[in-house]
C-alpha cells in the first residue's frame, strides 16, 4: 500500500470519527427532549400544568454536551413538543388563545439564551485551554534552552541583583549556584565603568519597550579577568528581566586577529614591488599602491576614486574585463598595454580575481608589474633564436644539448630538426627518451662512446668521437660528435653536434683500400715498379733522386733488398754508365715537363741483361717507373688468354675451380665460384672450416665422409652433390668433384684440384618430378579409394534396396493368392508397411545428402524444446528397444531447455542417434540418454553398451558413405549415411557432435551441443496437440497417374474417405475429363509420358475460371528433389508431396488446401 494510500485511509477515519461525534451530540439532544417529554407525560398528574422546566434542562444539557447546534436543535424540537402535547388545545397544532403564544415565545428566547451561554462558556473554555498549552510549550522551550548550556541565561533585578542563572552562564564569570544563591553576584558589581553607560541604555530601552536590542559588553570575573559578551534581555516582570549572555571571546581574539593580519597585508601592499589596485564595478579605483605610483607614475591621491587613467583609448574594453572578473572568472598572466602618466606606453601583466572591500561590496582586484624590457630581451631573444634555428636548420647534422644527472642518467633537452635525416627519428622522440638515439650506437663501439663520454664529463673536457650508428631502417651510417660543457643554471649541459662522415669514411676507406690494392697489385705485378722523388740543387736543378717506395720484382731485378733501397740515392745504387745516365736525364725531363715516356731497350750493365719495357709518369715532384721483361709479358699474356677462355668455359657451364690445401685445409678458388655463392671475388675467401659451414645442415655427414673417404684412398674420385648456403642465405645444390695432384714427401695428400658445378635447376626439375609422381601416385591412390567406397556403397546400396522388397513382393503375392488366414494377413501388412517405410528413409537419406552436398538443404526455424524433442523421438524407437528387450533410461536435468531450430530436423538427429544405439546393442542390452545444460549449450548425450567403435575407424565415423563393416557377412543394415546427415543438421544448428568409444563390444557416447536461446522466449509445447479429424465427404478429386496401381491406390484411399473421385492415366485424358466434370482438386504425376505434369498444369492454368483454371492441384510425384518441388510451384501447383506418402499426410493435405 503507498503512503499516498494510507493518508487517504487516515483521512476517511478521521472524517467518519468527526462524523459520528456531531451525530452523537445531535442524538444526545434529541435523547434529552424524549426524556423530558416522557417525564412530563408520566408525571403529569404530579407536575403544575406548565412542562417547560424539563425541557429547559434538556436543552442546557444539550448546549453543555453537544454546543450551540445540538441546543438550538434540543430548543426547536422542545418547542414543538410543548406546542403539540401541552399546550390547549393538545394533540393539535392550532393556539386558542394568545397567552399560550405568549408562553412559548418565552420558552423559546429562554432556551436561546442558554444555548448562546453554553456556547459562549465552551468557546472560553477552549481558548483558556489552547493559552495554557502555548504556556506549558513556551516554558518547555525556554527549559530547554535554558538547560541546554548553549548561551547564558539569567534572570536579574534592574536594580543589580541576579536571581537565577544557569551553568554556561557561571561557568562563563566563575561562579557557583552557592555563590549565586548567597546574593553575591550582582551584574552592576560585575560590569567594568566603562560599559555601565550603554547597561543604562539598555535598561532605559527594556523600560520603554519591554527588551533591548543585544549588545556588547564585558564583564568582570570572579578572578578579575574579564570576558566579552554579547548581552540581550526582555521584561518578565514589574522589575525583573530575562537576560541572553552569549561569549564572544572567540570572535574578538578573531577580529584581533583579522585586524592585525590587515595591518600586515597592507604593508606588505605598500611594499610590494608589483603594482596592486581595486577597482569597483565601474572601474573607479579604491586601492593604489606605491608600485603602481612608480610604474604608472599617478599618486594614489591623483586616482583614488577616479576612473582608472591608464586605459584611455579603451574604456568599454577595459570594463567588459571588469565584469569577466565580477562573474566569477580570474584573468590570469594577460599582457596589455598601459599609459602612463607622461603619455608613454608600456606593457603590463596582469592577474586579477574578484574580491570585495570592506563593506563587502564587490570588485576587482589586480596585480600586475612592468614587462616592457622583459618583452623587448623577448623579442631581441626570438630574433635571435630565429637566427639559431636558421642556422641550426641549414647545418648539416643534429644540435644538441645535453644534461647529465648525478645519478647517472641522462637527458637530451634540445634536438634540432637534423635529427630526422641524420638518425631518422624525430626531436620529440629523442627529448622524450634518450636511449631512443643511444640504441642506435652500433654494439662494437658503444664502448669507445660510453669512455669518451665518461672521461669528458669527469674533467669537464671538449669531446669527439666518432663511430657507428643504425638507424631505424637498418641504415649504417659514421658519424662525428663533438661538444663542449657549458655552465647553466641547472648544472653543467653539454652542446654539441653529431653530423654524418658516412661518405668521408667511404672516401677514406675507398683511398685506404685503393692504396692497399695498389701496394698489394704491386707487391703482386710482375712488373717493376718504383717511386722517386726529386733531390733538387741549390738552384733548383734535379742532382738526384731518392727512392721512396720499391715494390719486389723491382727489388729482384735490381738486385737489392727492397730496405736498402727505400731512401737510397738512384746515382749511389746504380753506377755512372751510359744507360744508367740516360735513363736519368729521361726522369728529368719527364718531371720538368710532365711528359710521360715509355720505351723498349736492351739493358746490359750491374748483371742485369735483357730486353725491358720503361715507362714513367711525373708524380708530384718525382717520377713513378715501371719496367718489365718483355718476353715474360707476351709468355704471361698468353697464359691470361688461356685463363680468359677457361673462365668463360667455366661461366658457359655454371662451374668454378678450387685449389685445396688438403693439409692446412686454405683454398683459392676461381671467381666463377664465389660469384655462384653470390659474393664479389676479392670478399670471398674459401676454407674447409668456412665450407663445412656453408654446407646444408643435412648434406653435411655424407658430404664430408665422401671427402674423409677420397682422403684415405678408400674411393678413387671426390665426387658429391650437396647444398651450400649463398650470401642471401637461399641453398644452391652443388656437384663438387675434385682429384689429388700432390702429395708430400711421406705420402700424405698435400693438393686436390676440383671444380663446383650449379646443378640447383636440374634438381628443381628432379624434385619437380618426384612431386608430379607424388600426386599421381595420391591422385591415383584417392580415384582407386573412391571407387572401391563407391564401388561398395552401389552394393551396399543394391543390397538394402533389394532387401525390403523380397519381403513386400513376397507377402504380397501371398496376399494375392487369398490363402492367408486374417492374423497372417495382418501380419504380411505390417511387414510390408514396415519394409516400405524402410525403404521411404533410405530414400530420403539419399536425398538429405544430395542436398547438403549441394548446399541446398533449408530449416524452419522456431524456439524448441529440446526434452521434448527427445520425448517425440523415443516414441518412435520404443517399439524396437522393446523387442530386443532393450532398457532405455532418460535424465532430463533441466527440462525447460530451449534452441533455435527446425523441430523436424532436431528430432530426425535424435531418432537418428537412438536407431543406432538400438541397433547395435544386443538383447537386454541397455540406452541412456541424457539432457542437461552445459555453459551456455544444451547438451544431448546418447550412450549404450552395445557394438562400440574400433579406435581406427573412429576418425572416420561422420563421413559420407563410410561403414566400418561394408562386407557381405555384416551384421547391420544401412548406407552409411546416417551419422553424416547427423553431424550436417548439427552444425547447420550452430552445433556440435562428437562420439567416444573405448572399442569394440565396449559401447559408445554420442554427444550433441546445442546452443541455447533466451530463456525469455515462450515455447508452446506443453502437450499433445489435439487429434484433428478430416473429412473428404462431397469432395471432388481428380487423380491423374500414368502408373495404374499408383492411381487406383490413391483413388481408393480418398473414396474410403468419402470423396468422388475420377481418374485419368494422362495429360490429355485430364483435360478431357475437366470438359466433363468440375473436380474441388487436382492430384497430378509429374513424370508421365508425350505430357509431364509440369505441361498439363500449365494447359490448366491457361483455362478461364469457369472451365477450370483456377481449380486447386497438388503434385503427388516420386521426384522429390528441392527444383522438381521449386518447378511444380512456378507453374501452377499449389503444394508439392514426395511419393511414398502416407495416408493421413495426403489427406490432411488436401483438407487443408480445399479449406484454404
Amino acid at each position: 500500500m503507498t503512503e499516498a494510500h494510507s493518508q487517504l485511509l487516515k483521512g476517511d477515519r478521521s472524517r467518519w470519527k468527526v462524523l459520528l461525534t456531531k451525530l452523537l451530540h445531535y442524538g444526545v439532544a434529541l435523547l434529552s427532549v424524549v426524556l423530558a417529554l416522557v417525564i412530563n407525560l408520566k408525571l403529569s398528574p404530579y407536575l403544575d400544568a406548565t412542562p417547560s422546566p424539563l425541557f429547559f434542562v434538556a436543552v442546557m444539557v444539550s448546549a453543555w454536551y453537544g454546543g450551540l447546534g445540538p441546543g438550538l436543535l434540543a430548543t426547536a424540537v422542545s418547542t414543538v413538543v410543548i406546542h403539540y402535547f401541552f399546550v390547549e388545545p393538545v394533540y393539535s397544532w392550532s393556539v386558542s388563545y394568545s397567552g399560550s403564544l405568549v408562553q412559548l415565545s418565552v420558552f423559546l428566547m429562554a432556551a436561546l439564551l442558554i444555548s448562546s451561554l453554553n456556547e459562549a462558556q465552551r468557546a472560553a473554555k477552549r481558548k483558556a485551554e489552547a493559552n495554557l498549552g502555548a504556556l506549558r510549550r513556551s516554558e518547555a522551550k525556554f527549559g530547554c534552552l535554558a538547560e541546554s548550556n548553549i548561551i547564558g541565561i539569567i534572570v536579574a533585578d534592574l536594580n543589580g541583583p541576579i536571581l537565577e542563572a544557569n551553568d554556561i552562564f557561571l561557568q562563563m564569570v566563575g561562579y557557583t549556584q552557592e555563590e549565586l544563591r548567597s546574593g553575591r553576584m550582582r551584574w552592576r558589581e560585575m560590569t567594568p565603568p566603562e560599559y555601565l553607560e550603554v547597561s543604562d541604555r539598555a535598561v532605559e530601552e527594556l523600560l520603554t519597550t519591554g527588551a533591548c536590542k543585544p549588545f556588547e559588553k564585558e564583564y568582570i570575573r570572579k578572578d578579575g579577568s574579564r570576558i566579552p559578551i554579547l548581552h540581550g534581555a526582555v521584561m518578565s516582570g514589574e522589575n525583573t528581566v530575562v537576560g541572553f549572555v552569549l561569549d564572544i571571546t572567540n570572535r574578538k581574539q578573531v577580529e584581533e586577529k583579522l585586524q592585525r593580519t590587515n595591518q600586515t597585508l597592507q604593508t606588505l601592499i605598500d611594499l610590494c614591488p608589483v603594482a596592486i589596485a581595486f577597482l569597483d564595478p565601474q572601474g573607479i579605483v579604491k586601492l593604489w599602491n606605491r608600485a603602481a605610483e612608480q610604474i604608472y607614475g599617478w599618486s594614489a591621491e591623483e586616482v583614488i576614486e577616479q576612473f582608472m587613467p591608464t586605459v584611455p583609448h579603451r574604456h568599454q574594453e577595459f570594463l567588459a574585463s571588469i565584469q569577466t572578473v565580477l562573474s566569477g572568472r580570474s584573468l590570469h598572466a594577460i599582457e596589455v598595454q598601459h599609459q602612463r602618466q607622461d603619455g608613454q606606453m608600456i606593457d603590463v601583466e596582469i592577474w586579477s580575481n574578484l574580491a570585495h572591500d570592506a563593506e563587502g561590496n564587490p570588485g576587482c582586484l589586480g596585480i600586475g608589474w612592468d614587462i616592457t624590457h622583459r618583452k623587448q630581451v623577448e623579442s631581441a631573444l626570438r630574433q635571435s633564436e630565429a637566427r639559431y634555428q636558421v642556422l641550426v636548420s641549414n647545418m648539416p647534422g643534429m644540435v644538441y644539448r645535453y644534461t647529465p644527472s648525478t645519478d647517472g642518467s641522462a637527458a637530451f633537452t634540445y634536438v634540432s630538426s637534423g635529427a630526422r635525416e641524420l638518425v631518422e627519428l624525430a626531436p620529440e622522440t629523442i627529448l622524450r627518451d634518450a636511449n631512443a638515439f643511444f640504441s642506435l650506437i652500433h654494439p662494437d663501439d658503444w664502448a669507445s662512446f660510453t669512455d669518451s663520454v665518461a672521461i669528458a664529463i669527469a674533467n669537464s673536457l671538449p669531446w669527439e668521437w666518432e663511430g657507428r650508428l643504425i638507424t631505424p631502417s637498418g641504415q649504417l651510417k659514421w658519424v662525428q660528435g663533438r661538444s663542449r660543457p657549458e655552465q647553466t643554471e641547472s648544472g653543467k649541459a653539454w652542446d654539441g653536434l653529431f653530423f654524418d662522415i658516412t661518405d668521408r669514411k667511404r672516401d677514406e676507406e675507398a683511398l685506404r683500400r685503393s692504396e692497399e690494392r695498389l701496394r698489394v697489385s704491386q707487391e703482386l705485378s710482375l712488373d717493376a715498379f718504383t717511386i722517386l722523388d726529386s733531390v733538387r740543387d741549390q738552384t733548383g736543378a734535379i742532382r738526384d733522386f731518392v727512392w721512396t717506395y720499391v715494390n719486389p720484382k723491382a727489388a729482384e731485378i735490381l738486385k737489392h733488398p727492397v730496405e736498402e733501397l727505400v731512401g737510397a740515392y738512384l746515382l749511389e745504387v746504380l753506377p755512372g754508365n751510359q744507360f744508367n745516365a740516360e735513363l736519368f736525364q729521361r726522369y728529368v725531363q719527364v718531371v720538368e715537363t710532365g711528359k710521360a715516356h715509355d720505351i723498349e731497350l736492351f739493358y746490359n750493365a750491374d748483371g742485369i741483361t735483357g730486353w725491358f719495357r720503361n715507362m714513367a709518369v711525373k708524380l708530384g715532384d718525382g717520377v713513378a717507373i715501371s719496367f718489365s721483361d718483355i718476353r715474360r709479358k707476351q709468355t704471361e699474356a698468353a697464359l691470361r688468354e688461356s685463363e680468359e677462355r677457361l673462365r668463360l668455359a667455366l661461366t658457359a657451364t655454371n662451374q668454378g675451380l678450387f685449389d685445396l690445401n688438403v693439409q692446412t685445409g686454405d683454398g683459392v678458388v676461381s671467381p666463377e665460384y664465389a660469384q655462384m655463392l653470390g659474393y664479389e671475388p676479392e670478399q670471398f675467401q674459401e676454407t674447409n672450416a668456412q665450407w663445412r659451414d656453408r654446407l646444408h645442415p643435412d648434406d653435411l655427414a655424407s658430404t664430408y665422409q665422401a671427402y674423409e673417404d677420397y682422403i684415405a684412398g678408400k674411393i678413387d674420385i671426390y665426387r658429391a652433390e650437396f647444398r651450400l648456403r649463398t650470401k642471401s642465405g637461399a641453398w644452391k645444390w652443388i656437384l663438387s668433384i675434385g682429384k689429388i695432384v700432390s702429395w708430400d714427401s711421406q705420402g700424405q695428400p698435400l693438393r686436390m684440384l676440383g671444380t663446383h658445378t650449379d646443378i640447383t635447376e636440374r634438381k628443381l626439375s628432379e624434385a619437380e618430378r618426384e612431386r608430379l609422381l607424388e600426386r599421381e601416385q595420391a591422385a591415383r591412390g584417392e580415384a582407386e579409394t573412391a571407387n572401391r567406397i563407391k564401388d561398395e556403397f552401389l552394393a551396399v546400396l543394391s543390397h538394402e534396396l533389394r532387401s525390403p522388397l523380397n519381403p513386400i513382393l513376397g507377402w504380397s503375392q501371398l496376399l494375392l493368392a487369398g490363402k492367408l488366414d486374417t492374423t497372417t494377413s495382418q501380419r504380411a501388412i505390417a511387414t510390408i508397411e514396415r519394409n516400405a517405410k524402410l525403404q521411404t528413409q533410405l530414400i530420403d537419406d539419399l536425398l538429405d545428402v544430395s542436398r547438403i552436398l549441394r548446399g541446398k538443404l533449408a530449416l524452419q526455424i522456431s524456439p524448441v524444446n529440446i526434452v521434448t524433442i527427445v520425448e517425440s523421438a523415443l516414441e518412435t524407437v520404443r517399439l524396437a528397444a522393446e523387442a530386443k528387450h532393450i532398457q532405455i533410461q532418460t535424465v532430463f536435468i533441466d527440462d525447460t531447455l530451449q534452441v533455435s531450430g527446425d523441430g523436424a530436423r532436431l528430432q530426425q538427429i535424435v531418432w537418428n542417434l537412438l536407431t543406432n544405439a538400438v541397433k547395435f546393442t544386443p538383447e537386454n542390452g541397455q540406452v541412456e540418454i541424457f539432457v542437461e545444460q552445459i555453459g551456455n549449450h544444451a547438451q544431448i548425450q546418447v550412450k549404450d553398451n552395445g557394438k562400440g567403435i574400433s579406435p581406427e575407424f573412429l576418425p572416420y565415423v561422420f563421413d559420407y558413405f563410410r561403414q566400418e563393416d561394408s562386407k557381405t557377412t555384416r551384421r547391420f543394415g544401412g548406407l552409411g549415411l546416417g551419422l553424416a546427415i547427423v553431424r550436417h543438421l548439427t552444425e547447420l544448428h550452430g552445433g556440435t557432435i562428437y562420439v567416444d568409444s573405448p572399442g569394440v563390444e565396449q559401447g559408445a557416447t554420442f554427444t550433441i551441443q546445442l546452443p541455447l536461446i533466451s530463456s525469455s522466449v515462450f515455447i508452446n509445447q506443453d502437450g499433445e496437440t489435439s487429434p484433428q479429424v478430416f473429412s473428404l465427404k462431397d469432395i471432388k478429386v481428380l487423380v491423374v497417374d500414368d502408373e495404374q496401381d499408383a492411381r487406383e491406390f490413391v483413388a481408393f484411399l480418398l473414396e474410403q474417405e468419402m470423396a468422388t473421385v475420377v481418374m485419368a492415366a494422362s495429360g490429355n485424358e485430364a483435360l478431357t475429363a475437366l470438359t466433363q466434370f468440375q473436380p474441388n482438386i487436382i492430384l497430378s504425376d509429374i513424370g508421365m509420358p508425350n505430357m509431364d505434369g509440369y505441361m498439363l498444369m500449365q494447359k490448366v492454368r491457361a483455362l478461364p475460371p469457369e472451365q477450370g483454371g483456377l481449380i486447386k492441384a497438388i503434385a503427388l510425384t516420386a521426384y522429390a528433389g528441392e527444383y522438381n518441388q521449386k518447378q511444380a510451384l512456378k507453374v501452377g501447383f499449389q503444394k508439392h508431396i514426395a511419393k511414398p506418402v502416407e495416408p493421413e499426410i495426403l489427406i490432411k493435405a488436401i483438407c487443408e488446401m480445399i479449406r484454404a
